[in-house]
């Protein structure tokens, strides 16, 4: 949830049938967005709104590198936030978009969101040029949707009825479903094709194109021929359009996937030339009258009001008399003058004392919780906080230490400080033996599991006698019988070599001597849509509303903002949470810095789902449980490929990047890889990146747990 000042409107960009869109800026995330604001007529009854709520978090959980990506919510609001793209293809010239393999792009692109989007139960509703976005690149996007009905009924449309299927007017044309994707589909790229001639050639010229429109749907006679209205078409193009455009639903393809089928695949993917496109001059709208608030929709009405009968007012009228003196009237516009400036200066000061300082904050051993003025801050040591300027309590806590308090003293007038090292001292456990006795073993606590935490099996580590498998009985709850469990193995402490050898490749680190000071667990596979489902259900009595498909059950859960990952971490109890990069890079190489976590040999299809070894079209993921070639000697599987994952370090710039670097010290880093990966250049352990804070549909989870270890037992 956002705060109130994080996103500032700027300028309104259009409406729809079920929401109004605006250019703002996240001040946070220091990017131009679209806010999306859903009409007050749907949020008017809660009860209602509560169940539209849960659908419209259902649509933007759903990634795909040809959607526009959801990147925030604000429900007091209304708001949707996503990203900001240069334009609908409705905008531009229609002389610019009559290229047939153009289209052929916009078309095999938008049919395979579509699959996607269906594969996950989810009709987009409202397929038309004007949700057909084109981002700076000049490659098309699919706008966001919340779904063909909201909260149980189908929003009337008032605009752009040449787009609508037949059935949204009339029951008889077949169900209302995925149908409508399939109809706005051909509609649209047959209007991109026609161009100006779409209208004409369709409905002829008409007194209301929209009366005009809604009569051509549901007339079955008025079925155009796609070979007579473009005989140069190609035939694969002309075939698919003509089923998409059919007027009863039982006569269009079952599915998009029938749609892709038949459709060629552009050999190379056409964009739109941006820098050369003109958009269409729009006609003249009125202005926006002034709004008292953004969220107030309270209507107006434009006709006079009838003037009140006058009041005698013998103050205002004595005023007005004195106010013609200019003597009088000089004092009191000085008053005002320097209450003004008065203002200023007290505003200026506060802004001053506000202003948030770079703090670095470093702690030996790293990964302790920081405190300040007694709030927990985001993220763990070591950290780049902004805190404001003066003086502040600083504490950090990490299991197995004792906390560690300093006072620090932010000074004004510079952008950055440095807190010096913060060194935590260890609790250590103390034993003794009487001198008179003779010297006995003296038997030491062992350590139990917690709540929540279950031993698979009676294998334990000889040293820590900790068990070598364990699973999450809170996850386990929420599953099904085929699901595949939250389970963790165990790793030991020890030294190795992290970061890369000479060559590096550009964000690599170079390689030094890390040591891990303690044992920990690690998730044996990915975090699954069934496990996070799990949690979910734990959210919201409404979570499961939409359930997962069973042949997605256990893939990786992708899209998972970090803020949900951090979340999800507290919610399986303490001690749980993303792994470090030096954690996640000792799980994948060992001791013996292996070159791959499987070993040393190359990777191939049956270790790593990735690019170059991706057999499906359009790539995808496969089940965490899929590829067991490739997981370690320990048994954790797809840390390379699959999905990429969160770690809870801060980006640090690597070989070839500087602090300009996008995400440095700001956004988190991504290990792994996923199946998407490469794009170019070779398969690396020591790759690494950024991702922005909501997640992209490749970002996937796995989780470490911190045992808290008896003193006696710690290596």
């Amino acid at each position: 949830m956002s705060s109130l000042s994080r996103y500032e409107v700027l300028r309104p960009i259009g409406d729809n049938h079920f929401a109004r869109f605006f250019q703002g800026y996240d001040t946070v995330g220091e990017r131009d967005v679209c806010i999306i604001e859903f009409l007050e007529k749907f949020r008017r009854n809660q009860e209602r709104w509560e169940q539209i709520w849960q659908q419209i978090l259902s649509a933007g959980r759903i990634k795909h590198d040809y959607m526009v990506s959801v990147y925030d919510y604000d429900r007091d609001r209304g708001w949707v936030i996503t990203e900001l793209m240069s334009g609908s293809l409705r905008e531009l010239p229609p002389e610019s978009l009559k290229n047939s393999e153009l289209v052929r792009t916009v078309l095999y692109r938008t049919l395979e969101t579509l699959d996607y989007l269906h594969a996950h139960n989810h009709p987009h509703g409202d397929i038309r040029p004007a949700n057909l976005l084109y981002d700076r690149a000049g490659y098309t996007k699919l706008s966001y949707s919340p779904g063909i009905a909201l909260g149980g009924q189908i929003p009337r449309r008032e605009k752009e009825f040449a787009f609508l299927a037949p059935e949204l007017f009339d029951p008889s044309f077949g169900e209302v479903g995925i149908g409508v994707d399939l109809y706005g589909c051909g509609m649209s790229a047959l209007s991109l094709l026609l161009g100006d001639d779409f209208s004409k050639k369709l409905i002829g010229r008409a007194v209301s194109d929209d009366v005009a429109w809604q009569r051509f749907h549901r007339d079955l006679s008025s079925h155009p021929s796609v070979r007579a209205l473009l005989p140069t078409l190609p035939p694969d193009m002309e075939a698919v359009i003509q089923k998409l455009i059919s007027k009863k639903v039982d006569q269009r393809f079952t599915s998009i996937a029938e749609a892709r089928a038949l459709l060629v695949r552009p050999e190379v993917e056409i964009k739109i030339q941006v820098q050369d496109i003109k958009p269409v001059e729009e006609k003249k709208r009125p202005a926006f009258a002034p709004l008292p608030s953004f969220m107030d929709s309270t209507s107006r009405d434009p006709r006079p009001q009838p003037a009140a009968n006058k009041k005698p007012r013998p103050v205002r009228d004595w005023l007005n008399q004195k106010l013609k003196n200019p003597l009088v009237m000089g004092l009191v516009s000085a008053c005002i003058v320097g209450m003004m400036m008065f203002g200023i200066a007290l505003v200026s000061a506060i802004k001053e004392r506000q202003k948030l300082v770079n703090v670095a904050l470093s702690s030996k051993p790293t990964g302790a919780t920081i405190y300040i003025d007694d709030k927990k801050m985001e993220g763990l040591t070591d950290a780049q906080l902004k805190v404001s300027k003066g003086a502040h309590n600083l504490k950090l806590e990490l299991a197995g230490y004792q906390p560690a308090t300093q006072k620090i003293e932010v000074p004004a007038g510079q952008a950055a400080f440095q807190v010096p090292l913060m060194t935590l001292v260890p609790v250590v456990v103390v034993t003794t033996k009487p001198t008179s006795s003779p010297e006995k073993k003296i038997e030491l606590p062992t350590w139990k599991l917690p709540a929540g935490l279950e031993a698979v099996g009676s294998k334990v580590d000889s040293e820590t006698k900790l068990p070598t498998r364990i699973i999450s009985r809170r996850v386990q709850a929420g599953l099904q019988n085929s699901d595949i469990p939250l389970s963790f193995v165990l790793l030991p402490s020890g030294e190795f070599s992290f970061g890369a050898a000479e060559p590096l490749e550009p964000g690599e680190l170079a390689a030094h001597r890390v040591k891990i000071e303690k044992p920990f667990y690690i998730s044996e596979y990915e975090l699954t849509q069934a496990q996070l489902g799990a949690y979910t259900k734990t959210l919201s009595a409404t979570a499961d509303s939409q359930p997962i498909p069973n042949e997605l059950r256990n893939h990786p859960a992708g899209g998972v903002s970090i803020a949900n990952a951090v979340e999800l971490c507290k919610w399986l109890g303490a001690s749980f949470d993303l792994p470090s990069e030096q954690e996640w890079e000792w799980a994948a190489r060992g001791a013996e810095g292996r070159a791959y976590p499987w070993g040393n040999e190359e990777p191939s299809q049956g270790s790593v789902c990735m690019r170059p070894f991706n057999i499906k079209k359009p790539y995808t993921m496969v089940s965490v449980a899929e590829l067991p070639e490739g997981k370690t000697p320990a048994g954790v599987h797809h840390l390379l490929g699959n999905a990429v994952e969160w770690c809870r370090d801060l980006y640090a710039p690597g070989y070839a990047e500087d602090t300009k670097t996008t995400g440095a010290a700001r956004l988190h880093v991504i290990r792994g890889g996923s199946y998407r990966s490469p794009a170019t250049g070779p398969i690396r352990i020591t790759w690494r990146a950024n991702a922005p804070d909501a997640g992209v549909n490749d970002v996937g989870v796995r989780i470490v747990y911190h045992p808290l270890l008896p003193a006696s037992s710690k290596p």
